[in-house]
């Protein structure tokens, strides 16, 4: 069952950016065992425009992934976003 522990709204700009390069840099082979240890949401008016999950608890499972133009896409989750993200977890 998923469990919801946090939410976290992000309305800086520069920390959405980061995230976004972050997101779209190198593209990763999914590995459906791995699970996932969160999600972010992107708005644009108050309507969700992207959903991308991550990993980054597991070696070998830290990743992005998403769903663009109907085909599920993943790219990797590099140390800096892993840094980003559980710094804007605290």
């Amino acid at each position: 069952m998923d469990t919801v522990v946090a939410v976290t709204i992000i309305r800086d700009q520069q920390t959405i950016n980061q995230l976004s390069n972050f997101i779209s840099q190198t593209n990763a082979k999914m590995n459906y065992g791995c699970g996932l240890d969160g999600s972010m949401h992107f708005f644009k008016m108050n309507k969700v425009i992207q959903d991308i999950n991550f990993g980054m608890n597991t070696t070998g499972c830290t990743y992005f992934s998403f769903v663009l133009n109907g085909k599920s896409q993943a790219t990797n989750l590099s140390v800096a976003a892993k840094e980003l993200i559980a710094s804007i977890r605290k």
